[in-house]
Parts: C-alpha cells; structure tokens; sequence
C-alpha cells in the first residue's frame, strides 16, 4: 500500500506506518455515494465485531467539514481520513466504494467494490449481511505478521 499522510476530522496527522502491525480494511467513500451509505450499517457491525484485531479507516477526498455534517445524521464507526483527493487520484481509485484489505505489514491482500448484493426471497437486490467481507475478515484476524 503506499504510503500516505492524512489528517483526520479534528487534523490529526496520520500515517501509514501508524496502522502497521495490525491487518485494516481502508474504505473509500464520500458523502453524495448511494451505495456507500447503504454499506455503512454493515460495515460498522464489522468494526464493531474486530475492532479490537483489525484497523478500520475510511478515506474521501471531500473536507472534514463535509464529513462531519453528514456524520452527525449518520453513523459510520471509522476512522475518518479526509481530504484526500490527491492520494485517491493517485491510487487511480474513480468508483467507490472501494474496500482495501491490507495484512499486517501493509500488504494489499484484497480490493473489493462496495459489499455485495444478493436476491431475496422476493426477487428483490438487497445488500448482503456481510458474509463476504466477515469471512474475509476473519481469516485476516487470524493472520500472524
């Protein structure tokens, strides 16, 4: 993963290295992203089930203003990196979402879209409960560096 340099929503400078040791999933998001939104609920039950084995953080090239207005009507347990136009550009990243899996030592295991969707009972798309990602997960947690 390259390296990067982003503040947080109260400026906080933060670097790649300060996630080392630990897998994380780096979410790609903004506050205008359908899709985005409607992973949120899944993605934090995820946060919340490994929060103690795997580093969550979710980046968008929109400011800490932006972010922090929308926050406030909904919930989304990252953390948030924000202004990061440059970096994203830079990863070549133009759909979001886009979820990074990253092992330990910063090793891209996985790039996934948004967490998928599934047909329900009533031929209806619905997003999944996050089997997928969850399965993923867990097999990161269990990782050794």
């Amino acid at each position: 993963m390259p390296f990067f340099n982003l503040s947080n929503l109260d400026e906080t400078l933060h670097t790649f290295n300060d996630f080392k040791g630990k897998p994380t999933l780096i979410n790609f998001w903004f506050t205008g992203c359908a899709p985005c939104i409607e992973e949120m609920p899944v993605l934090n039950k995820m946060a919340e089930r490994f929060k103690d084995k795997i580093n969550f953080i979710a980046i968008t090239f929109e400011p800490a203003e932006r972010v922090q207005i929308f926050l406030n009507r909904k919930r989304f347990d990252f953390l948030h990196l924000v202004d990061a136009n440059d970096y994203i550009k830079s990863l070549g990243i133009n759909s979001f979402p886009k979820n990074l899996f990253l092992d330990a030592k910063g090793k891209i295991l996985l790039i996934e879209g948004g967490i998928p969707y599934k047909m329900n009972s009533k031929g209806e798309l619905v997003i999944e409960e996050e089997e997928q990602f969850t399965n993923i997960l867990e097999k990161m947690a269990q990782q050794k560096d």
